[in-house]
């Protein structure tokens, strides 16, 4: 049901759940406001907008994409609730089909590894009889399908490739290039626990070459390392440089050129 609200100054608004239409007369604008939508004072080019045309900054504000006056805030924030109720019902379904499922022992759990995405843990099920005709014959039998209300652990890849070690792997999901394998409450616990020591490895690693390379750099300039013919030059190059910046764009120049190489030709 449409709510309609005719304002003293002669503008009106209509809201329709998360959509908001307002308008002067005849005129009007509309938006649908998003759950995560936030509403903000101008920003300096948009009060520079607003002054050429001759109105008052004071009375706008910022919500999503949009300039509207402030007299509309109480129906953007009702748009806004009706977004965020529309996506907890929406969640709390698919929670419910997910837990049906756990409890029927529909769904099990997955460890997957995708060549263009994140590994991930999460909970999955094989296709239904009923759902087998979209698919071609030889996917019947390996196809998973996901659960949108069940929780996704983004995890190093590595873990799970020592978890499962060379099994084969139980099916795939549709879509990308990917591989799934069926686990149990265990192996997920033991993917999760390795995942995260991989991580703070990596990190640590980062952190030391990181340190290194500072340190590296900083020994260069204290020497006289020239960072354009990267030699010991002494100035005999004739472009002197203690700026490691001039490196790295040489190198970043030189990584376009490849990258474009036979492109520009």
């Amino acid at each position: 049901m449409k709510n309609r609200i005719e304002y003293p100054s002669g503008a009106w608004s209509e809201r329709d759940g998360s959509l908001l239409t307002w308008g002067r007369g005849e005129k009007s604008l509309k938006e649908r406001f998003r759950s995560d939508t936030k509403i903000t004072d101008l920003a300096p080019y948009q009060i520079a907008s607003i002054k050429k045309t001759g109105k008052d900054p004071a009375l706008f504000c910022s919500a999503g994409s949009v300039i509207l006056g402030k007299i509309f805030i109480p129906e953007i924030e009702a748009c806004i609730a009706h977004a965020q109720e529309e996506e907890k019902s929406k969640r709390d379904a698919d929670k419910a089909v997910f837990d049906a499922a756990v409890e029927s022992g529909e769904a099990f759990r997955t460890a997957e590894i995708a060549d263009q995405y994140d590994a991930e843990l999460h909970w999955a099920r094989r296709l239904r009889e009923d759902e087998k005709a979209k698919y071609s014959d030889w996917f019947h039998d390996i196809c998973m399908v996901g659960f949108a209300g069940s929780e996704r652990i983004v995890v190093e890849r590595e873990a799970i490739n020592q978890v499962v070690g060379d099994r084969r792997s139980d099916g795939q999901f549709n879509g990308c290039s990917n591989q799934a394998w069926i686990i149990s409450e265990d192996e997920w616990i033991r993917i999760i626990a390795l995942s995260a020591e991989i991580k703070q490895r990596k990190a640590q690693g980062r952190a030391n070459f990181e340190a290194e390379e500072a340190a590296d750099i900083k020994r260069k300039i204290e020497t006289g390392y020239c960072f354009y013919c990267e030699t010991w030059c002494h100035g005999d190059c004739g472009h002197y440089s203690n700026d490691p910046s001039v490196k790295y764009r040489r190198e970043f120049n030189q990584a376009v050129r490849e990258a474009n190489y036979g492109i520009n030709d």
